[in-house]
């Protein structure tokens, strides 16, 4: 009976040790490209000053991105992540969809 405790113990242990190392390493990957995106639009010329959010994800594709509201233009929302080493701009969204058709992007690479 102690044997069946101890194996049972055991994968409890093993189990939420593997969880909290899933949680803190996607943490730290969110933390990572947050800071990333961060020295990438520096580089483009644009400072921490001129960021209203900066909001890193973890999602389904790509895994990780970061999501950048600039605060001359809060109405729309500027995905990144990273894509072979380097940092890229994903879309160009405007938080109405209605008015995205006409919408001119003061931010938008693409």
């Amino acid at each position: 009976m102690k044997t069946v405790k101890r194996v049972a113990y055991s994968i409890i242990i093993i189990i939420s040790v593997l969880v909290v190392a899933a949680i803190i390493y996607v943490q730290v990957k969110k933390n990572m490209l947050q800071s990333e995106v961060e020295e990438y639009l520096s580089q483009k010329g644009h400072s921490k000053d001129v960021l209203q959010e900066v909001d890193p994800s973890f999602g389904v594709l790509p895994y990780f991105a970061v999501t950048v509201t600039f605060k001359n233009e809060p109405e729309a929302t500027y995905s990144y992540t990273r894509e072979d080493g380097q940092i890229v701009q994903l879309d160009c969204e405007h938080n109405d969809p209605n008015a995205e058709e006409n919408y001119e992007f003061k931010h938008c690479e693409n």
